[in-house]
């Protein structure tokens, strides 16, 4: 029987938290960060022996998702659907950025 360690490796990629950092960093539970992994608003991104990998992004997000919950009632749904659209919109304003600076360097 192997013995699990209760720490992941020193050797984790600087681009990757684990789900204790993000409950540290957020002050919401790892309970509440699986629930939330569960119900389609984050995922990890990798994992390394026993442990999930999140993406440094996550951090933000899941206090995101805490604002618009627990300070503007949003439920979960509503959750999904405003983190669609803004990264939709970032998508379009990168799009858009690159257009006028395609047409910019043709003049």
């Amino acid at each position: 029987m192997s013995k699990r360690s209760s720490t992941p490796d020193e050797s984790i990629d600087s681009r990757y938290v684990t789900l204790q950092a993000i409950s540290t960093r957020t002050g919401v539970t790892a309970r509440r960060v699986r629930y939330l992994e569960r119900a389609g608003l984050i995922g990890p991104a990798a994992s390394q022996e026993h442990f999930r990998l999140y993406r440094e992004e996550t951090v933000e997000r899941v206090l995101t998702i805490e604002r618009l919950t627990n300070d503007l009632g949003v439920n979960l749904a509503g959750v999904e659907v405003i983190l669609n659209m803004r990264e939709q919109i970032i998508a379009l304003r990168a799009q858009a950025t690159h257009s006028t600076e395609g047409s910019r360097q043709r003049e």
